[in-house]
C-alpha cells in the first residue's frame, strides 16, 4: 500500500511539472521553483537560469540535494522559463554576475510585417502580378502563430479574346484579399528561422478588358470579378539576429477562384524581443 501510494505521488509530482522545459531542468507549475540534474551544485549556491543568448531569465538558490538532482528556489523572475533555457552557477557572486550579464526581455505575443513581390499567374500569357501585403501574428502556443493578413495584387497587360477571330485584348486585374490562417516556427535558434503558414480567405477582385461579352477573354473568367474565395500556403525564410527589423524572404502558392499564382517576396518583420505588443 505504501508503495502504490509512493508512486503515485511521484506521478502527480511529474503531472506538475510542465514538460517544454529544457533537458535536465523541470519547474513547477507558477515556477517557484525548479529541479535541475547538476552535481556540481551544492547547497546555498546562488544560480542564474538564462536563454540561448545568456540573458537572465530568473536568479535563485539552491535549497536541496537528492544524487544527481538540485532543487533551485527562484528569488526573483524576469520571464518565462522555456524550452533551452538552462542553470548557470553564479560563482562571482549575484551582483556581479548580474553586472556582465543582460535582462531577459520577454518575448512579445504579436509581431507585425510587411512585404513585396513578384506573382506569375495562370491568367493571361506571361501575366506577372505585383503584390503587397502587410499582417500582424499573435503568439498562441510556443512556436504557434495566428496570422492576419492584407493583400493586394495588381496585373495588366494583352491577351486573345475568346471569339472566333484572333483579336488582342487589354487586360487589367486588381484584387484585394483578407486572409486568416495558422503559422508555425521552426529552428529559432539558429541564424535563419523558417516559417511555413497556411490561410484562408475573401477576395474582392476587379477584372476588365477591352472586349465585353463574347469577347471578355477566358484568361480573366479564371479570376472572376466581385468576392471570391483565397487560399494561400507560404514559407518564410527569416533572419533571426537582426534586433529591430528582421528581413525574411517568402515563397508561397495562392488561388483565387480558378487562377492561381507561385509568389516571391521580400519584407520585412518586428523582432520578437524589441518591437510588437
Amino acid at each position: 500500500m505504501r508503495k502504490w501510494a509512493l508512486n503515485l505521488l511521484v506521478l502527480m509530482t511529474f503531472i506538475g511539472f510542465r514538460a517544454a522545459y529544457a533537458e535536465g531542468l523541470q519547474c513547477d507549475q507558477d515556477q517557484d521553483f525548479c529541479v535541475s540534474e547538476n552535481k556540481r551544485l551544492t547547497i546555498g549556491d546562488e544560480v542564474a537560469v538564462v536563454d540561448e543568448d545568456g540573458d537572465v531569465v530568473a536568479v535563485g538558490i539552491v535549497t536541496g540535494m537528492n544524487d544527481r538532482k538540485r532543487r533551485i528556489n527562484l528569488l526573483q523572475k524576469y520571464g518565462t522559463i522555456l524550452q533551452g533555457h538552462k542553470v548557470v552557477f553564479m560563482s562571482e557572486g549575484r551582483e556581479e554576475f548580474m553586472s556582465t550579464h543582460r535582462i531577459y526581455t520577454e518575448r512579445k505575443r504579436m509581431k507585425v510585417g510587411a512585404s513585396l513581390g513578384l506573382m506569375p499567374m495562370n491568367i493571361a500569357s506571361e501575366a506577372v502580378a505585383y503584390t503587397g501585403d502587410a499582417f500582424a501574428q499573435l503568439l498562441w502556443r510556443d512556436g504557434m502563430l495566428l496570422v492576419g493578413r492584407g493583400q493586394f495584387l495588381t496585373a495588366s497587360g494583352i491577351t486573345s479574346s475568346n471569339t472566333n477571330e484572333f483579336i488582342d485584348e487589354e487586360y487589367s486585374v486588381f484584387s484585394l484579399n483578407f486572409i486568416g490562417g495558422i503559422a508555425y516556427e521552426f529552428l529559432r535558434k539558429g541564424p535563419v528561422m523558417f516559417r511555413p503558414e497556411a490561410g484562408l480567405g475573401l477576395a474582392y477582385v476587379d477584372a476588365s478588358s477591352t472586349g465585353s461579352g463574347d469577347a471578355y477573354p477566358d484568361a480573366l473568367r479564371k479570376i472572376g470579378n466581385g468576392v471570391n474565395l483565397v487560399f494561400k500556403v507560404s514559407i518564410d525564410a527569416v533572419y533571426v539576429p537582426m534586433k529591430v527589423w528582421q528581413p525574411f524572404a517568402t515563397v508561397s502558392f495562392t488561388q483565387i477562384n480558378e487562377a492561381r499564382g507561385t509568389l516571391l517576396a521580400v519584407g520585412v518583420m518586428t523582432a520578437s524581443s524589441t518591437l510588437g505588443f
